[in-house]
């Protein structure tokens, strides 16, 4: 019996040993390919750098790769992105069609089990990129984006209470879009007959208008061979903005 003991304690031993030596080979490897992986982000980083400038180049605008962690105190919309350490990169901004406009990637990050380990946390970095033009004129806060299927229940409920979004003649605009602002003369306004039939047409990102600006936005980061035809988007809701709107 003793025997036995002695045998599965030495086992014992021998396992936690051998998992000491396999932690210890996994973390040298670690260290050893650590250089190169900082290397391969550099190289990477320099790589879109390079690409971005010939982007705004392209567009006749100009480029700022600083990072700016206080874009969310000029367009406060984005105070409704959640996650932490948020800030925008790779800033483009001039003129469009005789408007002047910036685009600009987003990062964020959430803690979840995933991608990426750092720190002793788990991390996972997201990137949205949004286009801003401005309107030079103030306006009421306004979002409008597509109903997703999972969230017509909810939305049905809150309707219900009186708090759901803003509704509209056009039935197949009410069904397909969620429109809410803290005026609902400006909603009225801005959807109007030629800006519903517009984005009925489209499978349109999510819209907002805040003071001077109106943004749109798009998943991920900047793809350069998207950017023109964004860029047309945005000016063409511009353009179904009703004169009368900006004549005050």
């Amino acid at each position: 019996m003793n025997d036995t003991r002695d045998t599965i304690e030495i086992v014992k031993v021998i396992a936690c040993l051998v998992w000491g030596v396999i932690n210890l080979l996994i973390i040298i490897v670690g260290l050893l390919l650590l250089p190169y992986f900082i290397w391969q982000h550099y190289e990477d980083q320099k790589r879109r750098s390079a690409k971005m400038a010939l982007t705004a180049k392209e567009l006749g605008m100009q480029l700022e790769r600083a990072l700016d962690p206080r874009m969310d105190k000029v367009h406060r919309f984005l105070r409704k992105v959640k996650g932490s350490r948020r800030y925008a990169l790779n800033v483009i901004s001039g003129e469009s069609q005789g408007h002047s406009v910036t685009i600009f990637e987003y990062h964020y990050q959430r803690y979840f089990r995933g991608k990426s380990y750092e720190f002793g946390k788990y991390i996972e970095h997201h990137y949205l990129t949004y286009l801003v033009l401005d309107l030079n004129n103030e306006f009421p806060e306004l979002t409008v984006k597509e109903e997703k299927p999972a969230s017509q229940i909810l939305s049905r409920i809150a309707d219900a209470l009186g708090r759901g979004d803003i509704d509209f003649e056009a039935h197949e605009f009410s069904e397909r879009y969620d429109v809410r602002s803290s005026d609902k003369k400006f909603a009225y306004d801005f959807c109007n007959t030629k800006m519903m039939e517009y984005l009925l047409e489209k499978t349109t990102v999510p819209i907002e208008v805040e003071k001077e600006a109106l943004a749109i936005c798009f998943p991920d980061r900047i793809n350069q061979s998207k950017i023109e035809a964004q860029l047309e988007h945005l000016v063409n809701i511009r353009t179904r903005m009703p004169g009368y709107l900006f004549a005050a």
